[in-house]
C-alpha cells in the first residue's frame, strides 16, 4: 500500500491505482509545464530550476524573497543554485558534485545553504542520466526506484569518502551519532548507507539512501504532483505542497533542532491550517519564524525542490528534446 495525496491528508490505496493516477497526473502536467519544458532539458538545468523555484515560492517558515533568517538569505540561495548546477554539469560522479558544490557555496555564502539539497539531487540526478541511456522517455516512478537501486549499490569507497567529506565541511551536525555510525565522519571501515540507516529514523534525508527512495516516491512526489495540478501555479504548487506535506510528517529539521514534540506541535498546527485561507497560512509562518526562526521546516524544503527535479525530469517533452527529438531546440543559458 501507498499514501496519495487527498487535500488534507493522505488515503491508503493500492500501489497499482497509484500508478494509474500519477501516469495520468505526468501527462496533465507536461501539458500544464509545456511552456517551461525548455529550460530543463537536461539535468544541471533541473537541478538549477528546481533549487531556484523551491526558494523562490513564499513557503511557510523558510527563506524566500524578502523573508530571510540572520545567517541566510534568499541570494545566498540563487547562488546555491547556480553552483549545484554547475558542479552537477561537470563532474563525472554525482559524490564529486556533492562534495565540490558544498565547498564552493560555504566559501561564497560563508553558510551551509542546501546540503540536504545536494545529497538528495545526487543519486537522482545519476539515475536520470541512466534513465536517459536506456531511452525512457516518461519515466515512471517505478523506473525511478529501480534506477536508483543501481545508483546506491553502485557507490565505491571514494564516492562514500566525497559524501561523507561534504557532510563534514557542512557541519551538518544534526544527523548525531548512533552506536558506531556518525554521518558526519569517515569511518575507517567505510560504509555509507549503514551510517545514513542508522540516521533514517531521525533524517528524512538519511531515510532516503536506506529506503532507496521509495518514501520519497511513495509520500512526497505525488503530494507535489497533485498541488502542481490543483493550483496550475509552479509556486502556489510548492507553498501548498509543503503545507501538505507539513501536515502529513514532523520536519526532521525541527524534531533534530527542538525535539520530536515541537515537530509534531508544528504537524498539527499544519493539519488545521486552511491551505486557502491567507490568514491561517500567515498565522502558521509567524509562528514557525519566531524565536529566531528556530522552527525552519528546512528538510520538506530540501524534499520539494528534489521532487520538483523528478517532475521536471519526468515530463515527455522535456525527455524527448534532451535526447535531440523534442524539436525544441537547443536552449541557451541566460
Amino acid at each position: 500500500m501507498a499514501l496519495a495525496s487527498s487535500g488534507r491528508g493522505v488515503t491508503n490505496v493500492s500501489d497499482a491505482e497509484v500508478a494509474e493516477v500519477n501516469d495520468g497526473c505526468d501527462w496533465e502536467l507536461s501539458t500544464m509545464l509545456e511552456g517551461f519544458a525548455p529550460h530543463v532539458t537536461t539535468g544541471a538545468e533541473a537541478v538549477r530550476w528546481a533549487c531556484l523555484l523551491e526558494a523562490t515560492a513564499p513557503k511557510v517558515g523558510n527563506v524566500s524573497p524578502g523573508q530571510s533568517f540572520a545567517d541566510l538569505r534568499y541570494e545566498d540561495f540563487v547562488i546555491a543554485a547556480e553552483v549545484a548546477a554547475d558542479a552537477f554539469r561537470d563532474c563525472e560522479r554525482f559524490s564529486d558534485a556533492i562534495l565540490r558544490a558544498v565547498k564552493e557555496t560555504g566559501d561564497r555564502c560563508g553558510t551551509n545553504v542546501n546540503l540536504g539539497i545536494l545529497l538528495l539531487l545526487g543519486p537522482l540526478h545519476l539515475a536520470d542520466q541512466k534513465l536517459l541511456q536506456a531511452s525512457t522517455a516518461s519515466p515512471s516512478d517505478t523506473d525511478w526506484c529501480e534506477a536508483l537501486d543501481e545508483v546506491l549499490k553502485s557507490l565505491d569507497s571514494d564516492d562514500q569518502l566525497a559524501i561523507f567529506h561534504a557532510i563534514s565541511v557542512s557541519s551538518a551536525g544534526g544527523m548525531g551519532k548512533v552506536e558506531r555510525w556518525d554521518v558526519n565522519e569517515a569511518p575507517s571501515d567505510l560504509d555509507l548507507i549503514q551510517a545514513m540507516s542508522a540516521a533514517a529514523e531521525r533524517d528524512r534525508i538519511a531515510k532516503q539512501y536506506d529506503t532507496g527512495f521509495r518514501d520519497f516516491f511513495e509520500n512526497y512526489v505525488p503530494v507535489l504532483r497533485t498541488c502542481l495540478l490543483e493550483t496550475r501555479d509552479l509556486l502556489r504548487g510548492i507553498v501548498y505542497a509543503q503545507i501538505e506535506l507539513l501536515a502529513n510528517f514532523p520536519d526532521s529539521l525541527i524534531a533534530r533542532k527542538n525535539g520530536d514534540e515541537a515537530a509534531e506541535e508544528v504537524r498539527r498546527l499544519a493539519a488545521r491550517t486552511t491551505i486557502k485561507d491567507p490568514e491561517q497560512v500567515n498565522l502558521l509562518d509567524s509562528h514557525l519564524r519566531a524565536d529566531g526562526n528556530r522552527l525552519n521546516p528546512g528538510t520538506t524544503a530540501d524534499l520539494i525542490a528534489a521532487a520538483l527535479f523528478v517532475i521536471f525530469r519526468s515530463l515527455p517533452r522535456a525527455r524527448l528534446a534532451r535526447c535531440g527529438d523534442g524539436g525544441l531546440g537547443k536552449v541557451e543559458r541566460k
